[in-house]
């Protein structure tokens, strides 16, 4: 990544050079001119690219979103490299012209590669560090301080000697949000346990109530079997 950083950067002095003869007086030539703009563009883009890439590979940076998007604003650049080559060659070189569309043609599907590649790089939601993640980060930031309390109170020492950083707030810490969302997570959870406690005593009561309602039905016909019988001995038709 550093060597082609590196030509990237030498290509794109030398387009701008082109560029300083080719678009000026006496020698102004605007198929050249374009063309030597856009090839500085594709180059200055690449290069780009190339950084965000190498922050990832030496750095353990995720800059891949970046590096996808520049590598995308490159390959647009060389689309037009390509057309603004083929608009003389077409005319006198039917080989070269062939050349320079299929090139066209394929820096549009390297484009259309690297849309894709964003949609889907770039939209990644983010997702909370694992204790050994927050361990490793706060040792390469701060110097061995392996906790959030160990870096407050090194920047508390700092501050007392006159450094420029204030000590952080505890709710700042990374530790503090994780309890944040423990709490959240039980009060969801005793919620939940509330409402299916609730939905199990409202079965209770509707139970109870059918019970009740049969059991005064039973009674009932029990009553009117014995008032019936009563009726009977005594002589008495029921109607």
């Amino acid at each position: 990544m550093v060597m082609e950083s590196i030509t990237a950067t030498l290509d794109a002095g030398y387009d701008i050079a082109q560029a300083a003869a080719d678009c000026a007086l006496p020698g102004l030539s605007e198929a050249s001119c374009a063309s030597d703009l856009t090839s500085m563009m594709t180059n200055w883009m690449s290069l780009g690219s190339n950084i965000c890439t190498a922050t990832l590979v030496c750095g353990d940076v995720d800059n891949v979103c970046a590096a996808t998007v520049t590598n995308a604003v490159a390959h647009v650049s060389s689309v037009a490299n390509a057309l603004i080559a083929s608009a003389s060659d077409c005319i006198s070189d039917p080989f070269i012209c062939v050349y320079d569309v299929i090139t066209a043609i394929d820096g549009m599907n390297g484009l259309v590669a690297d849309f894709m590649a964003a949609l889907e790089i770039c939209n990644e939601r983010g997702h909370l560090p694992s204790p050994l993640e927050e361990d490793f980060f706060l040792e390469n930031q701060f110097g061995g301080v392996t906790t959030i309390d160990d870096r407050r109170r090194l920047s508390a020492t700092g501050a007392m000697a006159g450094a420029a950083a204030p000590p952080r707030r505890p709710e700042e810490g990374p530790h503090s949000i994780r309890h944040r969302l423990d709490d959240l997570v039980d009060k969801l959870r005793l919620r939940a346990q509330d409402s299916e406690l609730l939905s199990h005593r409202r079965e209770a009561a509707q139970l109870r109530s059918a019970d009740s309602a049969g059991a005064r039905a039973d009674a009932r016909d029990l009553g009117t079997a014995d008032l019936t019988a009563t009726a009977s001995s005594a002589g008495i038709l029921v109607l």
